[in-house]
């Protein structure tokens, strides 16, 4: 991802000398800066939910390889086109390298989550992210060094080079990954689906260790899945990349349903700030030169380097500030105002009395750190089985907001040179999402009891948000062994499964070999019949029971246990040994 950060952002480092190299007018050039961030962006408002359909179907080192020669091959077209003057091929060598580049993301992330899990996973995640950053922050200093010693054209063919090279890592990658594949056998991706679509006479249980990583945290949790017992029938559905897409659209149909009002405030409050990022970094160099820099190009965009730099190392920070000590609702209006300040003080205080950008610049760096902390979010807020839509719209969201703000920048620094209209445009972006992000931690106080702004170092997902979902105590729940459960049928007759006694973050619920009766399997201590209480508070969940001091189960609606228990009317779970759950020692789900 190193060449291809390095790549996308070359344009941006080379504004001016570029505009004097093509020797397009002033409004025409600005138009063209726009359309090259609108043709990478505009695909990937679509292809972030399909693109791991098409990992499940090829596999994530196919989709590498391919995905990273679409992004070189792009790159080269784009280059070919801005040497020979050509604005059609430069805008298709550019549509190539954006059809590539989000795809290789998420290829990228399948092949770290095969190697590294829990606490490695997330500083694996870290280091890649750093890494990408850098390209951005070595781009600012390589690339208008190359234009002003050699050439304009110099610098392009070094981009390029990039790409190659990250393209030649990706070899290596691929080739290590199947080499030892062996050490590290690659686990098949499921779709978790609701147990109300799946007949429960067509259910038997099936354990797959398939780890998510599940909260800012990074810790892995085992999850169980249902799976249909044809299995053969199931690999002839999977054959067809058609039959795929559509299992995905009918998934992403269910998650939009399980995406609240919270969740879509957040991405509006995103997409307001995501407007300021892409398109400030496409002007950056000129405004500087224009208001701080004149006859000063080189020294202009190396400066642009510092709130890359800063975001970059920040970021490490800031995620376990919030993991520990919570505070992301803050977190979401701190980053809201302070691009408000920024770009409100750059646009309208003259050099005169801020002779230097850099502190706002420093300013502006915390703020994109801040606005990369905003994935972690999502988990609290989206069951988990609707995460990969959750993300999905997210990347979306962000594509969009590439897609339009550009052109709006674009028409703005066409009519006004000085820029003072469009740094006026972001600091209003930065207001209204100011506005919004305060109405978010209103509505999570009121409505979530402020579960944004608690910390999340070792919880799992929203219990308020969930479906049978059990939610550990703060404490992790490790090296356990479960403890079966059985659900008791109105007949008294129970049907107990036989589980593998291995290691088990968080309860988990499951079908029974009957194909009838669903089970919870409860992480306890070795000698104990009873969970350990493991926090000095209850755990409370909307619409269903609450935990005591350490573990619930939600089930917001006894009609879904009715409907998920077919033939049985209704279940009772047995928890005489448990203490007290819910208000009565016991609860009916």
């Amino acid at each position: 991802m190193f060449g291809n950060w390095f790549a996308y952002d070359t344009i941006a480092s080379l504004n001016l000398p570029l505009a004097e190299y093509l020797g397009f007018d002033n409004e025409f050039y600005q138009y063209l800066l726009s359309l090259y961030a609108v043709v990478y962006s505009l695909p990937n408002i679509i292809l972030p939910f399909f693109g791991g359909v098409l990992i499940d179907r090829f596999g994530p080192r196919s989709i590498a390889l391919g995905f990273c020669a679409l992004t070189t091959v792009g790159q080269l077209v784009f280059v070919i086109g801005l040497v020979d003057r050509s604005p059609f091929w430069s805008i298709v060598g550019r549509t190539l390298f954006g059809l590539g580049g989000e795809t290789l993301s998420v290829a990228q992330q399948r092949i770290t989550t095969k190697w590294f899990r829990g606490s490695e996973l997330a500083l694996a995640i870290g280091v890649n992210l750093s890494v990408a950053r850098l390209g951005s922050v070595i781009n600012d200093f390589i690339s208008p060094a190359l234009a002003h010693r050699y050439s304009v054209p110099a610098a392009l063919w070094f981009s390029f080079l990039s790409c190659a090279i990250s393209f030649a890592a990706t070899c290596i990658l691929i080739y290590c990954d199947r080499k030892y594949a062996h050490i590290c056998p690659e686990r098949p991706s499921h779709h978790v689906v609701d147990a109300r679509d799946i007949p429960l006479e067509s259910v038997k249980p099936h354990l797959a260790h398939d780890p998510i990583t599940n909260g800012p945290d990074g810790d892995d949790i085992d999850q169980l899945h249902l799976i249909p017992t044809n299995q053969n029938a199931i690999a002839e559905q999977s054959k067809g990349l058609r039959d795929l897409i559509a299992r995905e659209v009918f998934i992403l149909r269910q998650g939009f349903d399980s995406l609240g009002r919270l969740y879509w405030l957040i991405q509006l409050v995103m997409m307001l700030l995501l407007f300021t990022t892409v398109p400030f970094n496409t002007i950056h160099s000129a405004f500087l030169c224009a208001k701080y820099y004149p006859n000063q190009q080189e020294y202009a965009a190396q400066i642009m380097a510092v709130p890359d730099t800063i975001s970059a190392v920040m970021v490490p920070f800031i995620g376990t500030f919030l993991d520990h000590r919570g505070h992301r609702a803050h977190g979401i209006i701190a980053s809201s105002v302070t691009v408000f300040i920024v770009h409100f003080v750059l646009g309208a205080v003259p050099a005169s009395i801020l002779p230097t950008p850099i502190p706002a610049l420093i300013v502006l760096g915390i703020s994109y750190a801040l606005l990369l902390t905003f994935m972690p979010v999502i988990p609290l807020l989206v069951p988990a089985h609707h995460l990969g839509c959750a993300y999905g719209m997210s990347t979306a969201v962000s594509n969009f907001s590439w897609t339009i703000s550009p052109v709006i920048v674009a028409g703005l620094a066409a009519s006004d040179p000085t820029y003072f209209k469009t740094e006026m445009y972001f600091a209003a972006c930065g207001l209204l999402a100011l506005f919004l992000s305060i109405y978010v931690n209103h509505l999570d106080a009121r409505d979530n009891n402020g579960l944004l702004n608690k910390p999340s170092l070792g919880s799992s997902v929203d219990p308020a948000n969930s479906k049978w979902t059990a939610v550990p105590s703060s404490d992790q729940l490790d090296d356990e062994p479960t403890q079966v459960i059985s659900v008791q049928h109105n007949d008294m007759s129970k049907h107990p499964i036989a589980l593998d006694q291995s290691r088990t973050r968080a309860p988990q619920v499951f079908a029974s070999s009957s194909g009838d009766t669903l089970a919870a399997a409860l992480p306890v201590r070795v000698g104990s019949t009873r969970p350990e209480s493991r926090s000095p508070s209850p755990v409370r969940g909307r619409g269903g029971a609450i935990g005591s001091q350490g573990l619930l189960f939600n089930a917001p609606q006894p009609e879904f246990v009715e409907e998920a228990l077919r033939p049985a009317t209704l279940a009772r779970v047995s928890l005489d040994s448990w203490g007290s759950w819910g208000s009565d020692g016991e609860d009916d789900l």
